[in-house]
């Protein structure tokens, strides 16, 4: 296994005013390899042989060894952890925690009804993260048994479906497991920031339907707790 470097790049292609550079399967790109061809306007594709022009360091006596700073991002494609889209996984990863913690609370509680909600909204945030990983669309789909346009209804008129006002100022009052899950709810707030950040390119939206996903899944933890204020009522 190979590793192309931004030297590389640089001393081969000084000169040089190619349009597409092709490496070979299994190649590891450095970040600041693919930001040089980035800026350079080269287009880098995959291929069973790869361009002469340019040397790919291998390391035949010992396997390649990832660097500890650094971590998959697609494929072969390493990047430091500290990389936007890094960043934004490290978020859905403790959004995940955090919504299986408020489950196990909801399931000591005896809280049939709120565990399988609270398992449906875990499962859409697995997708979320599933789908960025392996650059898959999000589908739409339901969650706790109601479709976006349904929960869209609810999150704006509480008072109609659960006989409550918009919640505006959480309350101790409210118990342990609203609490959990209104901690849900600011954890997905933060992710859709990390979103942006990591997936905006100007005004360009490099993956519109991730931060659809995650507005979405906003609303539905939102009317989660409208249920269980109702239920406390």
């Amino acid at each position: 296994m190979g590793v192309l470097t931004e030297y590389n790049l640089r001393a081969k292609l000084k000169n040089s005013d190619i349009k597409e550079l092709t490496v070979e399967k299994g190649v590891i790109i450095t970040p600041s390899a693919k930001q040089y061809l980035q800026e350079r306007n080269i287009k880098l594709t995959v291929g069973e042989k790869a361009d002469t022009s340019v040397e790919v360091k291998k390391k035949e006596s010992k396997p390649f060894k990832k660097p500890e700073f650094m971590t998959a991002l697609y494929g072969t494609e390493l990047a430091y952890k500290d990389h936007p889209i890094i960043k934004l996984r490290g978020k859905l990863d403790s959004l995940q925690a955090k919504t299986l913690s408020a489950q196990v609370m909801a399931h000591k509680a005896g809280k049939s009804h709120i565990t399988k909600d609270l398992q449906s909204i875990l499962e859409y945030e697995r997708k979320i993260m599933i789908a960025e990983i392996m650059k898959e669309a999000i589908e739409d789909n339901n969650v706790m048994g109601y479709s976006f346009d349904e929960i869209r209804l609810m999150s704006h008129n509480p008072k109609k479906y659960f006989g409550v006002d918009h919640i505006w100022y959480p309350s101790y009052e409210y118990g342990e497991i609203f609490a959990a899950v209104n901690e849900i709810r600011t954890q997905v707030r933060e992710a859709e920031v990390i979103a942006m950040m990591a997936l905006r390119n100007g005004e360009e939206i490099a993956r519109e339907d991730i931060i659809k996903a995650l507005n979405r899944l906003s609303s539905y933890v939102y009317v989660l707790m409208c249920k269980i204020l109702s239920e406390n009522k």
